[in-house]
């Protein structure tokens, strides 16, 4: 049998508006939400508990908690993972060095869903809609949430959240079609947004053809099922029979109930963090990449459009990361590479990881982690300077992303 154990970060039951402000684009928010699997054997179960045992008495008396408190994954402040690796502290780098350790096992198996929470509500407005042409509807999705997370207009979101009849939608189209249009004519003299431009193009065209016919009201709850569509992928291929698995779930009914829908698991329940091992390893996984998902937002996202002025758009300049992400120690790149070292040994497969259709981020945080196998020794990293690293660093994602969109067939192009 085997035991796995879930955890979440980032959760939003609802995607809201209150006092003018959309709940999910918050400070400390992220438009990701993250789900980790953690599981092994029954037979596993008590050498990996013991080694946590160990390393979890090390960490509270460092970070001073007390024995019969829990140790949470948000002891690791947010301040050290603005620059990745590069900000850990020395405590938080000893942290993961002993916590990944306990994880480097062949025996132990990953899974981890990464969804955005913008895709959700593009989704619930385009269910409303219909269109005089075909198209690939994954890559027109795509494309759309990516331009609607990346020139955030806050007034547009809201009117996307707040539908409540047809006339609302029209008008949604309306300032969409806009808004894309200025984004066009700002952008098109840049020779770094020729293909974003062409792309953007296109959607107007296919908009130009939309028309509403029934409406149904759009739902910004959260969906829960797709998590366990991509954790039995990886079950399936890994060759795990679904009633061999005993799945824990951290307090939460809603994902319970999708896993209860979908599962088909030996057994499956809800627990508490502070009575379950395995709970808080999976919560500190599930915050680990939260939370340099979050850094890579706020590295490379534009400036949120207040006034719907799009000529204060930088449309020339290319987003990259700090060259501060790429300043690192030692014992950082070490520990970078270490964690890497663990996925590429024991979890390379197709399905440890599962996203929706807009993944630039769920693939720019593992293209990060991928880099550092550029260089086999920190002499080696050294040698290239930092303000490179960010130029390579950018090439290298560019490339993972373009191959899982040439992978998937998602070229933005529509179909006469």
């Amino acid at each position: 049998m085997w035991k796995f154990y879930y955890d979440e970060a980032f959760h939003d039951r609802n995607i809201t508006v209150k006092k003018d402000i959309i709940n999910i684009y918050k400070e400390n928010s992220s438009d990701i939400y993250v789900g980790f699997f953690c599981g092994y054997k029954d037979t596993k179960e008590s050498d990996v508990w013991v080694k946590y045992i160990l390393f979890e008495n090390k960490y509270k008396k460092i970070y001073t908690i007390d024995k019969d408190k829990e140790l949470k994954a948000t002891i690791i402040k947010k301040k050290n993972y603005k620059n990745g690796f590069a900000s850990f502290v020395k405590n938080t780098v000893n942290f993961y060095r002993d916590f990944f350790e306990i994880l480097n096992d062949s025996e132990i198996i990953f899974h981890i869903s990464l969804f955005s929470k913008t895709e959700l509500i593009i989704m619930e407005f385009l269910k409303n809609i219909n269109f005089e042409m075909k198209f690939h509807e994954d890559a027109f999705l795509y494309s759309l949430t990516k331009l609607l997370y990346n020139y955030r207009i806050p007034k547009l979101l809201k009117k996307m959240i707040n539908i409540k009849e047809k006339n609302d939608i029209e008008k949604v189209l309306i300032i969409l079609k806009n808004m894309i249009k200025n984004v066009v004519a700002e952008a098109g003299s840049s020779k770094k947004k020729v293909r974003e431009t062409n792309a953007l193009k296109q959607l107007l065209i296919i908009l130009d053809t939309a028309y509403i016919t029934n409406f149904k009201q759009p739902q910004m709850s959260w969906r829960y099922e797709p998590i366990f569509i991509g954790f039995n992928k990886l079950l399936c291929e890994r060759e795990i029979n679904r009633t061999d698995v005993n799945l824990l779930i951290d307090e939460e009914n809603n994902t319970l109930e999708a896993a209860k829908k979908i599962g088909n698991y030996h057994s499956c329940n809800k627990g508490k963090s502070h009575e379950s091992i395995g709970l808080r390893i999976s919560d500190i996984l599930a915050h680990f990449f939260g939370e340099l998902i979050v850094a890579l937002e706020c590295e490379l996202k534009e400036e949120i459009i207040l006034e719907e002025d799009f000529s204060k758009i930088d449309y020339k300049t290319k987003k990259l990361l700090s060259h501060k992400w790429f300043e690192l120690s030692k014992e950082q790149f070490l520990l970078w590479q270490e964690i890497e070292t663990i996925f590429y040994k024991y979890q390379l497969y197709e399905w440890t990881g599962y996203d929706g259709v807009f993944c630039d981020y769920p693939i720019l945080v593992f293209a990060l982690l991928e880099y550092i196998f550029n260089y086999k020794t920190y002499e080696d990293f050294v040698k290239v300077k930092a303000e490179k690293h960010s130029e390579y660093f950018n090439t290298f994602s560019c490339k993972k992303l373009a191959y899982i969109f040439k992978r998937g067939g998602s070229e933005p192009v529509y179909i006469n």
